[in-house]
């Protein structure tokens, strides 16, 4: 994936193959599995974004969003960008949240306002979050 030419990944299905693989060969340790999975992980975001960051002749880098937080991507990517002298924007921990956080947040204020859905729902990932007359709070 980290070097395939593009700037495109998708970890999709990995933690599912990374259980089975510890399934069929319990004599690993899941501490090592784990640590290898989240370092080819990093590999990968670090990379891409570097190699996009070169390619397009930047100054500037930022990482945003839930896996951002993650400390060994930040130590990485920092240390990448400063031995390439590029400069790095991070957003803070706070708000490093992940989208689970935020549709949680949304459910939350949909139940609330008296709208819960029911089970019945179907997965929809382009649906709208129909949001309107629900008043959050801003930060």
């Amino acid at each position: 994936m980290l070097n395939d030419g593009s700037y495109n990944f998708s970890f999709s299905g990995l933690k599912t193959s990374v259980l089975y693989f510890l399934r069929k060969h319990p004599q690993h340790r899941v501490e090592d599995v784990c640590a290898s999975f989240q370092e080819a992980v990093v590999d990968v975001l670090v990379g891409k974004l570097l190699r996009a960051a070169v390619e397009r002749k930047v100054n500037t880098v930022s990482a945003s969003g839930g896996v951002s937080i993650n400390r060994r991507f930040r130590d990485k990517l920092g240390m990448e960008c400063a031995r390439r002298s590029l400069q790095l924007l991070l957003a803070p921990a706070n708000l490093c949240t992940d989208n689970a956080a935020m549709i949680a947040a949304l459910a939350y204020y949909k139940l609330q306002s008296g709208r819960p859905s029911d089970y019945s729902l179907e997965v929809a990932p382009s649906i709208g979050l129909g949001v309107g007359g629900v008043s959050c709070p801003r930060a």
